[in-house]
């Protein structure tokens, strides 16, 4: 699950909040991070409920394509700073990105094409963290997840790494 939770989901969500709040200014960093410390999170969620988001991080270009052409992936440059100078883990990367929608959803228009991408990897994260799964949900996730695909890299393209290519070895690993 790190393919997802360390690498695919806090890439695209940095990419997405540095669309919603810097170039369209759907809402602001200070309201994301005000909403996220009011946002009413249930007991099992309030041990992994995401710190202060940093201006400076979400603002930098360290994860584009480096002088040689090959995508620059270290783990630190994709990931959340927090405002305390550590990153957010798994556990919070992975309530933040599925409270998203809620938490700024209303915010964001159902058309925009970023928006609709990300919710596609939400629907990719819910199949492939399911307890249980059939033949069926594998086909479902390959095609979800060829979509995905196609609708970042288009959004995306100096973004992509290897992570998101192994995205493609999640159905077969689900039939084994």
């Amino acid at each position: 699950m790190h393919v997802i939770l360390e690498g695919v989901l806090p890439l695209h969500c940095k990419l997405l909040l540095v669309h919603c709040i810097f170039d369209e200014h759907y809402f602001t960093l200070k309201t994301l991070n005000r909403l996220i410390s009011e946002f009413e999170y249930g007991y099992s969620e309030s041990k992994n409920v995401p710190r202060q988001l940093d201006t400076d991080h979400l603002k930098s270009s360290e994860s584009k394509l480096s002088q040689s052409g090959i995508l620059c992936y270290v783990r630190t440059h994709i990931t959340f700073r927090c405002t305390y100078g550590d990153f957010l883990p798994a556990s919070q990367m992975w309530l933040l990105g599925r409270l998203l929608p809620m938490i700024v959803g209303k915010y964001v228009p159902d058309d925009d094409a970023h928006w609709r991408c990300y919710l596609q990897l939400l629907r990719i994260l819910t199949i492939s963290t399911a307890i249980e799964v059939t033949e069926e949900s594998a086909s479902i996730l390959s095609l979800l997840i060829r979509d995905y695909l196609l609708k970042f890299i288009s959004l995306y393209p100096d973004f992509f790494t290897p992570k998101i290519h192994y995205l493609l070895h999640l159905p077969q690993h689900m039939e084994l």
